[in-house]
Order: C-alpha cells, then sequence, then structure tokens
C-alpha cells in the first residue's frame, strides 16, 4: 500500500493526532443540541465510528487506498489513526456521564441505545465509502506519500497551534467541565497557574495523548493475558470498564472536598485521558468485524456485554450524583470534609428512597450481567483461541498487527500485490510454465499465489 511508518514517524503521530483531537472536538466543533437535548458528544462518537469504519477498511485490506499520492498517504496513517486520533475524539466514558444527565432511567437508557444504533450504521457508511473512494489499480507512489503524511503532520501541529492562541485570545472557547452542578465555575483553580483557559485546554491535550498510549498499552496487555476472545472482545471491554471506572475519581473526590472539584488535573483526567483511554470506536469496530465475519451472534454478544457494562457504570454515576447532591447530610459535623465513618453511616442509616433501590437493583442486574459476559467471552476465547486478532490496539511502534485466516479480512482486488495479477492474467507467464507433465505435484510451473476469497 505504501511505505511502513517509521518508528519515530509513528511516535510523533501518537502525540499529535490525541493532541489534534482535543483540539477538535473541544474548541472547533460547537455546542448543538436537538430537541433541548445536547447532542455534541453524539455527533462526536458516530462521526467518529464513520472513520474508524473507513481506516479499518484501509488498514485490514478490505479497501485499496484512494488513488493518488494522497490517498495512499492518508491511508498508510489508518492505523495511528484508530489508535489515536479517534480514540481521543470519541468517548465511551463521556457517553455514559452524559447519559446519566437524563431525569428518566428511559431517557438514559435510550441515549445509550440510539448512540449504539448510529454508531454501528456510522461504521458501515465509513466502510462502504472506503470501498467507493478506493483506486482501480495500485498505486506506488510511496516517496510522494511520505511527503504527505510529512505535510499532514505539520498540518496537524499548526491546528494545535492555532487552538491554543484562539483560546489565548478569547476567540475560541475550551469547552472543559465543572463537576457538582456548576457550583464551581466562578472558584479559582486548585493551581492557580492553570487558572488560564488556555493552561487547561494543554492539560487536557497532555492527558489526552496520555490516555491514548495507556489504553492501547491496557488494551494490549488485556489481549496477551486474557486473550482477544471469539465473542466479546476482551481488550476493548476491559479498557471500556476499568477506565470509565477510574473516571470516577472527580466525582469522589469531589465528595471528599468540594474545592477538589475545580482540580484541573482531576477534570481533565476524568474527562480528556479516560475518553481517550476508552474505546467507542474500537467497539463499533469489534462488533460490526465480526457480523462481516459470519458471526452475527459474537456481534450481538459484543455489543450487549458493552451495554450491560455501561448500564452498571451508568448506576454508579447515578449514584455518585446522588451522593453529592446530599453532601450536606452527610457531612454530620460541617467541616466541608466529608469523612469515611460519615459516609458509611449515611450510608447504613439512611433509608433507600425508591429512586435509589431502583438504582441499587440496576447495578445488581446489570453489574452482574457485564461480569458474567465477560467470564463467559474469556472461557469461549481459551477453550476455542486461535491466534491474535487483528485489532485496534496493535498501533504501539514495536507491535505489527497480525490476523489469523478466520479474522483476516479479505481484499480489495486493486489492494494485491502487482506480482498476484501478473502471475494471472499475463500471457507470456503463461507461455512459459511446462504444459508436458502430467502429474500437477511434478510440475515445475510457478504455483499460483493462494489468496483468500479468490
Amino acid at each position: 500500500m505504501s511505505a511502513a511508518l517509521s518508528s519515530t514517524e509513528t511516535l510523533a503521530w501518537l502525540i499529535a493526532l490525541p493532541a489534534a483531537a482535543e483540539c477538535l472536538a473541544s474548541v472547533w466543533v460547537p455546542d448543538c443540541s436537538l430537541g433541548g437535548v445536547d447532542v455534541k458528544l453524539l455527533f462526536l462518537n458516530v462521526s467518529g465510528a464513520m472513520l474508524e469504519g473507513l481506516f479499518s477498511a484501509w488498514e485490514g485490506g478490505r479497501a485499496a487506498p484512494p488513488p493518488g499520492a494522497v490517498g495512499v498517504g492518508v491511508a498508510s496513517l489508518s492505523g495511528v489513526m484508530r489508535g489515536a486520533f479517534i480514540a481521543a475524539y470519541t468517548s465511551w466514558a463521556g457517553m455514559i456521564t452524559f447519559a446519566d444527565e437524563f431525569t428518566s432511567w428511559a431517557g438514559s437508557f435510550g441515549y445509550l441505545a440510539v448512540t449504539t444504533v448510529l454508531g454501528v450504521v456510522a461504521h458501515a457508511i465509513g466502510g462502504a465509502l472506503a470501498g467507493a473512494i478506493s483506486a482501480k489499480q495500485p498505486s506506488s507512489a510511496t516517496k510522494a506519500a511520505t511527503a504527505v503524511r510529512q505535510a499532514l503532520l505539520a498540518a496537524t501541529v499548526a491546528l494545535i497551534v492555532a487552538s491554543v492562541l484562539a483560546v489565548r485570545a478569547g476567540l475560541g472557547d475550551y469547552d472543559d467541565e465543572f463537576y457538582g452542578f456548576g457550583e464551581h465555575e466562578d472558584l479559582p483553580a486548585l493551581i492557580t497557574f492553570f487558572d488560564a483557559e488556555y493552561m487547561r485546554l494543554g492539560v487536557g491535550m497532555a492527558c489526552a495523548v496520555a490516555g491514548a498510549m495507556v489504553g492501547n498499552a491496557a488494551g494490549a496487555a488485556i489481549e496477551k493475558k486474557a486473550g482477544a476472545g471469539d465473542s466479546v472482545a476482551n481488550g476493548t471491554l476491559g479498557c471500556n470498564g476499568v477506565f470509565c471506572l477510574a473516571s470516577l475519581i472527580l466525582p469522589l473526590a469531589t465528595l471528599r472536598r468540594k474545592r477538589w472539584g475545580r482540580s484541573v488535573v482531576l477534570q481533565s483526567f476524568a474527562g480528556s485521558f479516560c475518553g481517550a483511554a476508552t474505546a467507542f470506536g474500537g467497539w463499533m469496530d469489534d462488533s460490526v468485524s465480526r457480523w462481516r465475519d459470519g458471526s452475527a451472534s459474537s456481534a450481538v454478544a459484543n455489543l450487549v456485554a458493552n451495554l450491560l457494562v455501561a448500564s452498571a457504570l451508568l448506576c454508579l454515576v447515578c449514584g455518585c450524583n446522588h451522593l453529592l447532591a446530599n453532601k450536606g447530610s452527610i457531612d454530620a459535623n460541617s467541616n466541608s470534609v466529608v469523612e469515611a465513618n460519615e459516609l458509611l453511616d449515611y450510608l447504613v442509616t439512611t433509608p433507600l428512597s425508591q429512586a435509589d433501590g431502583l438504582s441499587l437493583s440496576l447495578l445488581v442486574v446489570f453489574g452482574g450481567g457485564g461480569v458474567l459476559s465477560l467470564v463467559a467471552g474469556t472461557v469461549c476465547c481459551r477453550r476455542r483461541r486461535r491466534g491474535p486478532v487483528n485489532s485496534h490496539w496493535s498501533v504501539l511502534p514495536d507491535r505489527t498487527p497480525l490476523a489469523p485466516p478466520h479474522r483476516r479480512p479479505e481484499q480489495h482486488p486493486s489492494a494485491r500485490a502487482p506480482a498476484v495479477a501478473a502471475t494471472r492474467s499475463s500471457p507470456a507467464t503463461r507461455s512459459k510454465s511446462p504444459t508436458r507433465s502430467k502429474s500437477p505435484a511434478r510440475s515445475k510451473s510457478p504455483a499460483k499465489p493462494k489468496v483468500k476469497g479468490s
């Protein structure tokens, strides 16, 4: 397709792309609502799923790169785009946090369902788009594609610099989160150095870069330890659950001390770091790839397992917000610090309301279902393990994406090597092959390369 990225170039992209995604999503994409509901995050996740389908088709060989050096250069960035840019641009953890803002359980679960369906459809559209714009003949513009990548890297850095300057000049607004129902917006940051909005953007970019790298490493480690999973993608599900759970450190810290709700580092960790470490686009790709490979039951199982874990975490987020709303009742000695014994006394002595009882019941049901799905997927994987899978976790410089025969996508005809086409179609090649040998096993004619699906 094109020359592979060097380790230095890969590292540069792994740093630049998450930072650019943070700028694009938090500075340049405007807030938008539909029927009084904020749909900005929905737009980011759905458009990110479409990009995931597009670059996944190029990286997996199901579609040839677009014609010309620009197309080849862009397609050669598929791995880092999936593991760095799309990881920071979308947010599986943010999907759960936003679902909690609905006033009813029907609205919260409906938001999760709508986001899932639209994400699957968008991923399929991205894959179809990759096939529609693919070149009919393979391109050999390797040197020109390298120059295109260098120009794109310079443009990415320019976008980051322009975003910081725009925020500093007041021409753009960094959309970071103030936890605690907006009551801390007028309070200074815990570290006054970060009070400037452009400094908060810098912290957010740093957390996005770190989150994407840590998420990729964690996903690869989980797959290495527990297996990739034939039914449920263990790496994606594990990262989604662990890092979404880690994002609860912000509301819990705010419950402990009210001022910690204005910690820029905690805000960026819960939002940018945990959002980039979770994999909404990877979840969509894992599910659609299973469906495309002919295993509809595995695709549904992967979707359901992640939704069960998301629903359990949604109940936890709802419980944390309930505790924050009743912080005055929990803080018995009124010293503005919630002690562990005060929280325990509140949880033990305060009777559960009907809503709290429903939240606890849903937490047990969905949490238990998510754990059972993960265990079942792990057991199934260990019994039927066939090798590593070609996944979005293989973007680190020292890892090479591999795919076993049962998961290797069929290559687009124009994406195959030119030597294959010459062997199949060249009359000169056919005329030189011996024809007197009656035994195919003794024939000295060059064997035709076996291409899956040909």
